[in-house]
């Protein structure tokens, strides 16, 4: 056999282990509801440390916070079209939550501001409660809101991922109530209900032809 015919073997050991991909991520996976309690005084989630090292709280979704929210993933851009709640499963907790959360970074690009605006709402510095100088407290969260004003990609990640992974389920409870209220006033309010005018008490009705 010439040289040009050789053929070399490669070295293989077929009892070798090699590295397999890891598993695929299953996605964020909101927490259980609140219970009764939690709901009357919902405590703070944390701490999530930022890059910059600093520690913080985060709040929960009431009024202010909800409508900052919404701001959001109402926007055109998110495909809600100015609709709520539509196109969301709400019998699927994790599938509400894997939406909504690409729901939100859609919307992003278009809603800088208001996200950064959301994101610093959400925060607190770690241990502001411990703080009895009001004006100690009004430094410390104004240091926290600066800092967040222009947050790393990581450090906003890591927020909206929390604050998505702590609300879901809340919010798909309420998607559920916002629902049945839509479907209950479309029916109220059917095609042509509205033109129909009430006879008034002990008049005689409208002859016909």
């Amino acid at each position: 056999m010439s040289p040009v015919d050789t053929v070399i073997e490669p070295d293989i050991d077929a009892t070798a282990e090699f590295d397999m991909p890891a598993e695929p991520d299953e996605g964020i996976q909101p927490d259980p509801p609140r219970s009764e309690t939690e709901r009357l005084d919902p405590p703070p989630t944390g701490p999530l440390r930022l890059e910059s090292g600093t520690e913080v709280d985060i709040v929960p979704l009431r009024l202010r916070e909800t409508m900052k929210l919404l701001q959001i993933v109402t926007h055109p851009t998110a495909g809600f079209l100015g609709t709520l709640f539509e196109g969301l499963d709400l019998e699927d907790g994790a599938a509400f939550a894997q939406t909504l959360l690409t729901v939100f970074v859609m919307a992003i690009p278009d809603a800088i501001e208001e996200t950064v605006t959301f994101i610093q709402a959400m925060c607190r510095p770690v241990g502001l409660d411990d703080i009895a100088d009001p004006k100690e407290r009004l430094a410390a969260q104004q240091l926290l809101t600066a800092e967040l004003h222009n947050p790393s990609l990581d450090d906003a990640a890591s927020v909206i991922i929390r604050v998505i992974e702590r609300e879901s389920e809340d919010l798909r409870a309420l998607g559920k109530r916002l629902a049945s209220a839509i479907s209950l006033a479309r029916k109220v309010t059917k095609p042509g209900a509205a033109g129909q005018q009430a006879q008034p008490a002990g008049s005689a009705p409208t002859p016909k032809g």
